[in-house]
């Protein structure tokens, strides 16, 4: 639930309304979440990540328009000038906010979304295209203030928190859980505690 608020806030932050067009870069958990929740506030999403399969869930769960897979399609190729309101790195890396920044409209915005890795913290901003506002979320804002409207829209059943995880393992099992989420073969895991 509080993963949903984290990025329901930050559709609302990085100022996603009706008719913004929007680029996500990454569809893991968050980054479905967040186009979904965009497409709530009736931005238009287009969604780039490598795993094809993350996309097609992305398609169906938060019925995402567009998707790009990064690995097998040239992504300036596919969006042929195509420039958006918004575009947000949802997977922490400096050369993702540098490309965002290339497929915004003039006066657009680059959100990051989560932290920067550890080895790459250092956004050069001479890099960025002129006249582009570059928003940094490292840390979520406002996600307890937008938890009554997020679990309205779950009661509403327009968010399935069980979208967002693939499996539920019990404590013991946190090595194996740690090793299915940093080989991508779990979208994201629960821990049970009582099992």
């Amino acid at each position: 639930l509080l993963s949903l608020a984290e990025s329901h806030s930050a559709a609302k932050n990085f100022g996603v309304t009706d008719g913004t067009e929007v680029l996500i870069y990454g569809s893991g958990p968050m980054g479905m979440a967040l186009s979904l929740f965009c497409g709530l506030r009736g931005g238009h999403v287009t969604q780039i990540d490598k795993i094809q399969e993350r996309l097609e869930m992305s398609k169906r769960i938060a019925k995402t328009e567009h998707v790009i897979n990064s690995s097998v399609e040239d992504v300036d190729a596919v969006l042929s000038g195509k420039k958006f309101d918004v575009a947000i790195d949802i997977g922490g890396f400096t050369d993702i906010i540098y490309e965002a920044s290339r497929h915004v409209k003039p006066g657009g915005k680059v959100g990051s979304m989560g932290v920067l890795r550890s080895n790459d913290l250092l956004v050069d901003t001479s890099r960025l295209q002129d006249n582009t506002s570059l928003h940094m979320l490292n840390f979520p804002y406002g996600e307890y203030a937008i938890m009554d409207e997020t679990i309205a829209l779950i009661e509403a059943g327009k968010v399935n928190p069980k979208d967002f995880y693939s499996h539920v393992l019990p404590y013991e099992k946190i090595d194996e859980a740690v090793k299915l989420t940093l080989s991508k073969q779990a979208l994201k895991v629960i821990l049970d505690f009582d099992a």
